[in-house]
């Protein structure tokens, strides 16, 4: 029997067509998460973002009074 991998999901994702997808190949559970839309391990989480948003966030992560520990990772999808 193949495992699928554990994927946790914020439930106000739960309609997005990218849970539809992901339900093919892992394991998806619906979450109230604090941070990022999907959970994909204990150190990884993603936030997905519009065009607009993944823009103003590099503009936003680029500012000099950021603290450097911080990292994102962003994915811009229509």
């Amino acid at each position: 029997m193949e495992t699928k991998v554990k994927i946790l999901v914020d439930y106000r994702e739960a309609n997005s067509p990218v849970v539809e997808e992901l339900r093919n190949y892992a394991e998806v559970e619906l979450a109230n998460l604090d941070a990022g839309d999907y959970v994909i391990s204990k150190r990884c989480s993603i936030e997905r973002k519009t065009c607009g948003d993944f823009a103003l966030s590099l503009i936003h992560i680029s500012e000099p009074t950021r603290p450097l520990y911080i990292s994102y990772a962003v994915f811009c999808l229509k």
